[in-house]
């Protein structure tokens, strides 16, 4: 299975070393930064875009650090490498039965076009919680949040196709009552529960409909899908 899957950042290889250099000390100096055999003029003109760009700060007594976005830019990138990578899709889910029917909606977009999912959406780096993350995600489709909206578990799932990782995932999950007057959009749709196995779904999908079947706690699982 293949594993070792990157995106190339496109970085300079001065602006590399730059940013491989501060990652790994609190503090450096102009000197510190420098690669060998790079022309001053060329590591000069990388190190102030790295400044105008807000990757890193500069301070006239203790030198250079990484800004708060640089930082954050670090957090993402493969220290092998120094060369942005895929990280799992932190996202939230709700499981809303009305009357032995399943709230589903189609996804419109790969991965998994025209598959039925379980309305919901990825987390955001500004999100303060899960829980908010959640209400956001519930208020994109709905206008109200259901009153008795609860966190029951988290489901984590990684999605092979011919032995190719897709995706990887991990949905917190949700349950809660919503109505079909509550919909502010048309994608949100009742699907008898007893029709599922008639649908093609999104990977995962039967897993956690099951999962909060089967737990009448807080749950945690994990599982590879062949899809």
């Amino acid at each position: 299975m293949n594993m070792n899957i990157k995106v190339e950042s496109g970085l300079h290889f001065v602006r590399k070393h730059i940013l491989r250099t501060l990652s790994q000390t609190k503090w450096a100096r102009f000197r510190d930064m420098k690669p060998k055999n790079v022309d001053s003029n060329l590591y000069s003109y990388h190190l102030k875009e790295l400044l105008k760009e807000g990757y890193i700060e500069r301070n006239d007594t203790k030198g250079y650090r990484l800004s708060p976005f640089g930082l954050r830019f670090v957090n993402q990138i493969s220290m092998e490498v120094f060369e942005p990578r895929w990280q799992p899709k932190i996202m939230t889910v709700l499981v809303c039965v009305n009357s032995k029917k399943i709230l589903l909606w189609k996804k419109f977009k790969q991965p998994y076009i025209d598959t039925w999912a379980l309305p919901g959406g990825k987390m955001h780096y500004d999100d303060a919680s899960v829980q908010n993350a959640a209400i956001r995600d519930i208020l994109f489709y709905s206008s109200r949040v259901p009153d008795d909206l609860k966190h029951v578990g988290i489901f984590g799932y990684r999605v092979f196709i011919k032995n190719e990782l897709i995706s990887y995932s991990f949905a917190h999950v949700y349950t809660g009552t919503l109505d079909t007057r509550d919909f502010i959009i048309e994608r949100p749709e009742w699907v008898d529960i007893q029709q599922l196995g008639n649908l093609e779904l999104s990977p995962g999908v039967l897993e956690i409909i099951e999962l909060v079947d089967t737990n009448k706690s807080f749950f945690f699982a994990d599982k590879d899908i062949n899809w």
